[in-house]
């Protein structure tokens, strides 16, 4: 009986849309309905490149997670990573990139196998909510 009623629940849910207080929803956002969300990009060679993301805490602060600060233990170097907000684009486009200015991970991450994956980015300027 569970089974016949997971497959169904699955038979029948669309990626296109959401129920958000009682009514469908797209799942694409609206342009400025998520202001907070931020996408993470490193640039190389004159490219960005998006690998992350994260939320605005703060204008200048973003909660991210700590495995997107590092590879194979090493930190990545922040004068090449950029934030952008104000935008739904993964690209960017419209939207306001700021240079990473430095960033914290939970000491505890590198130290362990599990857990305290959390950290948080400096913005080099606040970002503008508008």
């Amino acid at each position: 009986m569970i089974l016949v009623l997971l497959l169904a629940v699955h038979t029948h849910y669309s990626d296109s849309a959401a129920i958000v207080n009682g009514r469908y929803k797209p799942m694409e956002p609206a342009l400025g309905e998520v202001p907070f969300q931020v996408s993470l990009s490193m640039r190389i060679n004159g490219s960005h490149y998006p690998f992350c993301g994260g939320s605005l805490v703060h204008p200048r602060w973003v909660l991210t997670a700590a495995h997107c600060l590092e590879q194979d233990g090493e930190p990545f170097p922040p004068h090449m990573m950029y934030a952008t907000v104000g935008t739904i684009n993964i690209n960017g486009k419209g939207g306001q990139r700021i240079k990473v200015e430095t960033f914290i991970m939970n000491r505890k991450y590198l130290e362990s196998d599990s857990g305290y994956d959390i950290g948080v980015v400096k913005l080099s300027a606040n970002a503008k909510l508008d």
